[in-house]
């Protein structure tokens, strides 16, 4: 028998992915426990119906636009639901397994038990591709999952083995305590597409707040966007590259727990990384997304092309 959980909401912000909710929600109908309300924040172009639900699910469409702003103006809403403790946020690429809630509330009581200064806690994406040794190594990637290093580098949350502290959360596959989110809102300084915004905001909090990952609390990450527009692919890598590698050297100007040269460094090397793979594998994607990574760098640090 399914029931609902009182004390947890689900936000999440969209825009022109009419698929990808429809996916996300019969995920949440197939879940062990459905929430106290799930938040659609919808800022698309045009309008579309959405399959009859068996928990209490809210449509918004209140004219906002931007992904932090979506997700910030429905974690508010879900102070109008009395008893709801903690805001589960997930983008609409985002598929929970059927134990996903349930895991992940389990193991919220474990960490809050013994310290409840943890209050964000990331899900477990349990089918991006795990990276090999040698290929982590030539990224510098720190060997304990959740770590940010000097350079706003973030080692994998993806395919966790075991619970663990961390120094961040994802941004879309993570539990919150409300009154902290409410309490200590983002400010994400840019509009469109978030890019980073988790370490932004996790890099504002960490000196009052801990985190944790939930291995148990798995999700998968399917972007049927991406899949459509698959001759654009390349596109997109670009623009990915480019706006990752300004938003990182932004993030290591304003934190002082991050260093601007060691920065610069990580993403010169990973993009030039990218370049020789992906023309040495004839993978276009890897190969514009090291292009835009330098790109990017230039454009931040006032280097000319």
């Amino acid at each position: 028998m399914i029931t609902n959980n009182t004390k947890v909401g689900i936000v999440v912000p969209t825009r022109n992915r009419p698929e990808n909710i429809k996916n996300f929600l019969a995920s949440i109908e197939r879940s062990s426990i459905h929430p106290a309300v799930c938040v659609i924040v919808d800022s698309s172009d045009s309008a579309y119906e959405l399959p009859v639900c068996s928990f209490p699910l809210l449509f918004e469409t209140p004219g906002i636009r931007g992904q932090v702003n979506q997700r910030n103006y429905g974690i508010h809403l879900l102070k109008k639901f009395g008893g709801v403790e903690y805001a589960l946020l997930l983008d609409d690429d985002i598929v929970l397994k059927p134990e996903a809630i349930s895991e992940a509330m389990d193991g919220i009581k474990r960490y809050v038990r013994n310290d409840p200064g943890f209050v964000g806690f990331a899900l477990n994406v349990i089918n991006l591709r795990k990276s090999n040794h040698i290929y982590r190594r030539l990224l510098l990637h720190p060997k304990r999952p959740g770590t940010v290093t000097t350079s706003t580098f973030c080692s994998s949350l993806s395919n966790l083995d075991s619970d663990t502290e961390c120094d961040w959360v994802l941004g879309g596959a993570a539990v919150w305590n409300l009154d902290f989110l409410i309490k200590n809102p983002s400010d994400y300084p840019f509009s469109g597409k978030a890019y980073s915004e988790d370490l932004y905001y996790c890099s504002i909090v960490r000196d009052h707040a801990r985190f944790a990952a939930l291995s148990k609390a798995r999700c998968a990450h399917i972007d049927f966007y991406e899949i459509k527009k698959a001759d654009n692919i390349s596109r997109l890598a670009y623009i990915e590259g480019v706006n990752d590698a300004k938003i990182r050297i932004f993030i290591a100007k304003n934190f002082r727990q991050y260093s601007v040269p060691m920065t610069a460094m990580h993403i010169l090397w990973v993009g030039c990384l990218g370049v020789v793979f992906g023309s040495a594998s004839l993978d276009r994607t890897a190969f514009m997304l090291g292009i835009g990574r330098i790109t990017g760098l230039m454009k931040s640090t006032g280097i000319k092309k």
